[in-house]
């Protein structure tokens, strides 16, 4: 199939039109929604993409949703652990479930991840942990763009 306006005669082209970014991804077998495309060429300008910016592109995607569904599993266990449905855990609970899942960290990272998700007497908001853990500040996830469970 022709992508970049190369065919088996012609020379390719300078880069990857954006215009197909979203049938370049399901050549390499990714299946975005029309608005994870939409998102990603948000973050380019209208000309064709390089090997190198469509490899690092490609890259902060993947990252970027593998992050998501982490975060959406690890809310999923978390939710299992709360059983007043409050939306808040003890922090030795909300270790626990963190250390089952895989998520391990030092007493320093632990503290900052803490401290920037409001404890209060004794427990924290389990969504704003996550959020903080996975996306940090100015993420378009902890901006409140990722599924709500």
């Amino acid at each position: 199939q022709e992508l970049g306006g190369a065919s088996s005669e012609t020379k390719p082209t300078d880069g990857l039109p954006p215009t197909r970014l979203a049938q370049a991804m399901n050549l390499l077998g990714m299946n975005p929604t029309e608005q994870q495309v939409d998102n990603l060429m948000k973050k380019v300008d209208s000309s064709p993409l390089d090997y190198e910016t469509f490899s690092k592109l490609m890259e902060d995607a993947l990252s970027e949703w593998l992050a998501a569904d982490q975060a959406e599993q690890l809310l999923k266990d978390f939710r299992v652990f709360d059983k007043d449905g409050t939306g808040r855990m003890s922090i030795n609970k909300l270790v626990e479930v963190m250390s089952m899942s895989g998520n391990s960290f030092t007493d320093s990272e632990l503290e900052d991840l803490l401290l920037s998700s409001g404890v209060d007497g004794g427990t924290v908001d389990y969504r704003a942990v996550v959020q903080n853990h996975f996306f940090g500040d100015g993420s378009f996830a902890a901006l409140g763009d990722w599924p709500a469970l």
